[in-house]
């Protein structure tokens, strides 16, 4: 008798306490006890699985469809600006100093000694013909250009060596400078003898 009212006052208290965490909620339902992960299947667990990198990758791949980036950034497209208007400074600097420098003037013009050692520069080069393609004044059997830097220093080698072609330059220049010279010495003279003669007076 003692122990059947032992078990029957323990009964009381369970369903007691049972029946308290239902009314407060803190007993979980039959629906949440059915669709917790921990009752289902493994199949059902893959398939309630949420994979969200393709999901993402298609959401990227249909934003750029729509959006599609530009051709070029803006750090390259302005890199490149810069290098088209760097080049058409330097052909306006070139244009516009030969309006007042004579490129076959003797201060622009090369001498003989640096022609024949650009042209021997040229001639130990050996290239294709195919690479070539028979592109220069030289292969097609034209003249220099107007304004090329070799006009004078050619024109002296022509009909001679380019050794002697040299000397004959060296002389010139030698002659030019005595001659320069020469012409300072008689400008200096007349305002020496004027200060002699205020020192005298």
């Amino acid at each position: 008798a003692i122990v059947a009212a032992v078990t029957a006052s323990v009964l009381a208290v369970s369903l007691g306490r049972y029946a308290l965490g239902f009314v407060s909620g803190s007993v979980p339902s039959a629906g949440q006890l059915a669709s917790s992960d921990s009752h289902d299947s493994l199949v059902a667990r893959q398939a309630k699985r949420q994979r969200t990198w393709p999901i993402k990758q298609r959401q990227n791949a249909e934003y750029l469809r729509r959006h599609p980036p530009p051709g070029m950034t803006k750090s390259e497209r302005d890199r490149r600006l810069l290098k088209i208007k760097l080049f058409r400074r330097q052909d306006e600097y070139l244009s516009e100093m030969y309006l007042f420098n004579d490129p076959r003037s003797d201060r622009w013009q090369w001498d003989v000694d640096k022609t024949r050692q650009y042209l021997d520069e040229q001639a130990s080069l050996v290239l294709d013909l195919k690479a070539r393609k028979l592109t220069s004044r030289d292969d097609l059997g034209l003249p220099l250009a107007p304004t090329d830097l070799k006009l004078k220093a050619m024109g002296k080698m022509r009909g001679t060596s380019a050794a002697l072609a040299a000397k004959q330059e060296k002389k010139a220049k030698e002659e030019q400078a005595k001659e320069e010279g020469t012409e300072e010495k008689k400008a200096a003279a007349p305002k020496a003898q004027r200060g002699k003669a205020q020192a005298d007076m």
